[in-house]
């Protein structure tokens, strides 16, 4: 999700523009920001304010007065994201004071990072017929046992046949991702009676692996 500077809600964005253009009128000078910029900055500003004043206005609003109001907002933001972007990004006259009182950093995101597993998946195992081999994995913590643990987009199956030596499952020669239980994979019939060798771990939606379990094996039915 993108995370951006500027607010998204007009209240937000009329409170936070308004300090931006006071914030850059005081330090203009000393970061060396080209007065005509700033006078057409503040034009765009005085526009956009009274605008945003009779939109809200129950008495004066209107839908040409909204239009009025949305119009002046889109030209006040692209002015502003060209400014930050010419004159104040990458302006080395800008030291991290002058960033946070012009409102530059990045305003929070509403959603939380997914958290990184912590523990292993839980599993099951059965034969729904010949050559096939099921895997059920669930969380065994927090409440939520056959299902899968908070934040977690599915599970990271590392498998291999006739692995019987292998201990690491980052050894484990193939690997397949699967986000809803179970994890079903079907064998040509010469491979039935071979050893069939997995590990298991969970994988969040931002490609966070949490550890992996043991090296399971059963035999190929």
């Amino acid at each position: 999700m993108r995370v951006d500077y500027i607010p998204r809600k007009d209240a937000g964005f009329q409170q936070w523009s308004k300090n931006f253009v006071i914030a850059l009128e005081m330090i203009q000078e000393e970061i060396r920001f080209p007065k005509e910029s700033f006078n057409d900055l503040k034009a765009l500003s005085d526009i956009y304010n009274e605008a945003y004043e009779v939109a809200i206005n129950t008495s004066t609003r209107t839908k040409t007065a909204v239009l009025a109001k949305d119009q002046a907002r889109a030209a006040l933001e692209k002015e502003i994201r060209r400014d930050v972007k010419e004159f104040i990004a990458n302006n080395r006259l800008v030291n991290p004071v002058y960033r946070n009182d012009l409102g530059l950093r990045a305003q929070k995101s509403t959603r939380e990072a997914p958290p990184v597993a912590e523990h292993v998946p839980g599993y099951h195992v059965y034969f729904p017929e010949i050559f096939t081999v099921a895997i059920n994995f669930f969380d065994v913590q927090g409440g939520r046992r056959g299902r899968k643990a908070i934040g977690q987009h599915g599970v990271e199956i590392k498998w291999g046949v006739n692995a019987a030596g292998v201990v690491n499952a980052n050894d484990l020669p193939n690997s397949s991702f699967d986000t809803r239980s179970p994890f079903i994979i079907n064998f040509p019939q010469h491979e039935q009676g071979k050893i069939f060798s997995f590990a298991l771990r969970w994988e969040n939606s931002r490609g966070e692996k949490g550890p992996w379990t043991t090296v399971f094996r059963v035999g190929i039915p």
